[in-house]
């Protein structure tokens, strides 16, 4: 035998009795209304697993998102890394070209005389053989090249009558403009000697 509350008067009584002896309430109501007023704890636990797992979905959800955007900022900075360094090897190598080219263009240049066959047959060999013919130059340095302004490059071949370039040296200069392939000799034209001193290539002093 067990006791119950009556679920009208409140009153202990056997669950045995067909009814509340205080009242007259039937047991069968005092169980009904007891089921019914006790809460459903295993649906609230399902309820409240449900929810957990849901804010754990979320938070799974959020992480990745957040190493997805973390990764794609790490791989977007790669490759402004990569692209960057691209550029600047090749403006670096298209620039070394450019000299090259340049100073090529006056080695090779033809020298034309008229009325007499010229001693040499370029200015590359009208200023090696020059600095080579100069018994008081104690050294040659060769062809320097800088670019002046767009296709147009200061191209000179370099000579020291002493050992120590710092203090100054000798040059054979040229301007050159890539375009038209032109070169014109800087040294003995008083225009251009004007106009590159003026722009500190050279000094006459």
């Amino acid at each position: 035998m067990a006791l119950i509350n009556c679920s009208e008067c409140g009153k202990e009584f056997s669950n045995n009795a067909p009814a509340c002896p205080n009242c007259g309430q039937p047991t069968s109501f005092n169980y009904i209304n007891k089921d019914k007023s006790k809460p459903d704890e295993s649906s609230g636990n399902i309820k409240d697993d449900k929810k957990e797992k849901e804010v754990s979905n979320d938070k799974a959800n959020i992480d990745e998102k957040s190493n997805e955007s973390t990764d794609e900022k790490s791989y977007g900075g790669i490759v402004v890394i990569v692209v960057v360094i691209l550029l600047a090897l090749f403006f670096f190598g298209n620039s070394h070209m450019q000299i090259n080219k340049a100073i090529e263009l006056v080695d090779n240049y033809p020298i034309t005389q008229a009325g007499y066959a010229p001693k040499y047959d370029t200015l590359g060999e009208e200023a090696r053989g020059m600095a080579k013919s100069d018994i008081n130059i104690e050294r040659i340095y060769g062809w320097e090249a800088e670019r002046v302004a767009g296709k147009t490059y200061f191209v000179a071949f370099a000579f020291d009558y002493d050992i120590i370039k710092g203090n100054g040296y000798v040059i054979y200069c040229y301007e050159v403009n890539l375009n038209g392939g032109m070169v014109r000799k800087i040294t003995g034209n008083h225009s251009l000697e004007e106009k590159y001193e003026e722009m500190g290539y050279i000094s006459s002093e």
